[in-house]
């Protein structure tokens, strides 16, 4: 169990001196936006104008340099850039909706990364030329003060179809400045390793660094084939002491005076999407298109531990804000396997739950990877990696920050329980066409510490249901003991293969009814869903000198095994009552202090009783009249994500606390009859309503406080 409770605390400017202000602009009110192709920087600079729009509309919008502060200091910039220079946010939207419908205005300045324009900027307009062109400008250095980070859309991984034309090839060309013959030998390099990689050659750009392309050995291999064949270049080693192919080209006609011999090998694979291609069970489809005020003065921060990012994808919701409206409607979002998932043979009919949209799409260039590698990777892998991405930018903590004010000490802790992806490279080698897909769980973190350079622990985490919570407990242990200074946990649950759903018909855990009754009558089963989340988590003394908006704080975590039960999944009250205990008592915080509850609640027969039975051992007493505390499950709504379930549910949790409301609990509109609900502390919260803030024994206000709980079998 995990209390987890609202800080009321938005987030404050870097804690230290101001940045100086050096040469060039001074707090330059410019807003940016980049993207590895043209369609997501399109779909980039839409749900910005969105965002932005929205809040003007609802007078909630921050302070237009808060924004360009955000966008400066905590994006990862990418190839094609977009710069809006204006000074309030109305012009922001106004220049976004210029770029979107290709109407020329003088705030916007678009291009595409390559050799950098030199110069200083004098002024932000000239400083939003230079960056679109290319230029890594120290924008922290220009302002007088560190601004706030804001929230703000983050990095979309699907295109959108109505993209702008991308900015003319003369302003951009990837041999601007090299002589005829370097420029020769630069496009045959690219056009071979387009050849070798996969990746489609107008994407490839000779000053791109070879680690935003996943270079490897074999793919030197044939490189160097190509120079030594072709152009008379016998050394070996000029891929490992440059990092671009601009530069070995350069370096092997000054070293050489590299000339082909004859007509170089140009042939050119067709276009490969950018989304990953997938074994053929699945198939392959092109991408398409608050917080709240004041920390609690009373409480210390020792131990605490800071949510400061967020990002995560559930059932019908591709973002957080379409799932707290799922949440908030009580919207179910549990249906039959999707349509274009069908296989022949598959029992359809068995195969409910709550199902993610896009499992095959993946945007490999953005992480480095070519498309032929990221078709052998799990999607499991695939999808924590982009919502690893995702909570980093919802935090502004890109990976040169990550570097250089953590010497990239952080941790990552991926709960998973599930390898079916590699069912279909076995079925098609048993079908005669020898195939691999998968592999091991382990690759779901190190993937993420891999590339993004991370030096804190790594590992997945299986304990089944309770996978995600154990691994931010982990991770909340990791962080107390100094063994990372941030943290990413979270967990990916998918369900790709029939196997799952026969398993667990054939051990009846199937509900009848096809959906989650958590502590509703005719609980009798679940059906499984498929999630994905990841926090970004830091020690919250830390994250208040560093000017983080923190979005939650966790209080206190533990984990304990129930041991020999009277049957392998059966649960034991006594076990959670005592892991609850445990929890709160390295939270610092009563029983009384919890305020809402969003239990396990898989929706058995036998599991609810039980785990309403643990939860009383703790909450019951006469500090609790019956009905007094909200609990409810988010199973109801989504289905069980099994491995991702308590990353499921703490999100829940996290949006309520910010939103201040409960969401409602689904089908229970009858209560499960096992549980005499006159005699426990608990009420299934079966509509929304407001949460009030509450108040503590001195009268005084204090933070809304939520406890998690999540049980594996087993």
């Amino acid at each position: 169990m995990n209390p987890v409770e609202r800080t009321d605390n938005a987030a404050r400017p870097d804690g230290g001196t101001p940045a100086a202000a050096g040469a060039g602009p001074v707090d330059p009110c410019v807003v940016l936006v980049s993207a590895g192709d043209p369609g997501r920087l399109a779909r980039a600079a839409r749900d910005l104008r969105d965002r932005i729009a929205l809040l003007l509309s609802q007078d909630r919008a921050p302070a237009t340099a808060d924004i360009a502060w955000t966008t400066q200091t905590g994006r990862v910039p990418m190839r094609h850039r977009l710069a809006v220079a204006h000074p309030d946010l109305a012009g922001v939207v106004a220049a976004l909706d210029a770029f979107l419908t290709r109407r020329p205005d003088p705030a916007v300045h678009t291009g595409r990364a390559g050799r950098a324009p030199a110069g200083t900027p004098g002024t932000a307009a000239e400083a939003a030329r230079q960056w679109a062109e290319g230029a890594d400008l120290p924008w922290a250095a220009y302002w007088h003060t560190p601004r706030t980070r804001v929230a703000l859309p983050v990095h979309p991984f699907f295109a959108a179809t109505d993209a702008p034309a991308p900015p003319p090839a003369d302003a951009t060309t990837s041999d601007r400045g090299a002589g005829p013959r370097t420029a020769d030998l630069e496009s045959a390099l690219l056009d071979r390793y387009a050849e070798v990689s996969g990746i489609p050659r107008d994407e490839l750009d000779a000053h791109t660094p070879f680690v935003e392309y996943g270079l490897t050995s074999l793919q030197i291999g044939e490189l160097n084939r190509l120079l030594a064949k072709e152009w008379g270049v016998g050394t070996r080693t000029l891929f490992f002491e440059h990092g671009d192919m601009a530069h070995v080209a350069e370096d092997a006609v000054r070293r050489c005076g590299a000339a082909p011999r004859g007509a170089p090998d140009t042939g050119r694979p067709s276009a490969t999407p950018r989304s990953a291609a997938v074994p053929p069970a699945i198939p392959r489809r092109a991408a398409a298109a608050g917080p709240g005020p004041g920390t609690d003065p009373a409480a210390g921060t020792d131990g605490a531990i800071a949510v400061i990012g967020v990002a995560g994808r559930y059932p019908q919701a591709p973002d957080l804000e379409t799932f707290w409206a799922n949440l908030k409607s009580g919207h179910d979002c549990v249906t039959g396997l999707p349509a274009d998932r069908h296989r022949p043979g598959w029992p359809v009919d068995e195969m409910t739950g709550g199902f993610l949209d896009g499992v095959d799409r993946f945007d490999p260039l953005l992480f480095g990877i070519t498309p032929r590698d990221a078709a052998l990777m799990d999607p499991h892998e695939r999808l924590f990696l982009e919502s690893a991405w995702a909570a980093l930018e919802d935090a502004a903590h890109p990976r040169e920050r990550l570097r250089e004010r953590h010497r990239s000490r952080v941790g990552v802790y991926a709960g998973a329980m599930y390898a079916d992806y590699a069912f279909f490279g076995v079925e098609e080698t048993l079908r005669g066409r020898p195939a691999y897909s998968g592999g091991a769980l382990g690759n779901i973190a190190n993937r993420v510490s891999y590339l993004l350079d991370l030096h804190g622990p790594s590992l997945a985490v299986d304990t089944m249901c309770s996978s995600s919570l154990a691994a931010l407990h982990l991770a909340v242990r990791a962080l107390r003991a100094g063994d990372c200074e941030v943290a990413l946990a979270g967990a990916v649950n998918l369900s790709l293969h029939p196997n799952k759903f026969v398993q667990q018909r054939l051990m009846s855990l199937t509900s009848s009814s096809r959906r989650c009754r958590s502590f509703g009558a005719g609980g009798d089963g679940f059906v499984p869903a498929e999630a994905v989340g990841v926090l970004v988590l830091k020690p919250l003394a830390r994250a208040l000198a560093d000017g983080d908006r923190v979005r939650a704080v966790v209080r206190g975590t533990a984990v304990v095994h129930a041991g020999r039960t009277n049957g392998y999944i059966v649960p034991s009250p006594v076990a959670q009552a005592e892991v609850v205990r445990n929890a709160l008592a390295d939270a610092g915080v009563r029983p009384a202090d919890i305020d809402y509850v969003e239990a396990h609640g898989a929706g058995t027969a036998l599991g609810d009783p039980v785990e309403i039975d643990g939860l009383t051992r703790v909450f019951g007493g006469d500090e609790r009249p019956p009905g007094s505390l909200p609990i409810g499950s988010v199973k109801s709504v989504i289905g069980h994500a099994e491995a991702a379930a308590g990353m499921a549910a703490l999100t829940k949790c996290l949006l309520q606390l910010e939103h201040g409301t409960l969401a409602p609990t689904l089908h229970v509109d009858r209560l499960n009859p096992n549980v005499d609900w006159d005699a426990v502390p608990f009420r299934p919260q079966h509509t929304a309503a407001a949460w009030p803030r509450p108040t503590g024994p001195d009268g005084a206000p204090r933070p809304r406080r939520a406890g998690i709980s999540s049980f594996g079998a087993g």
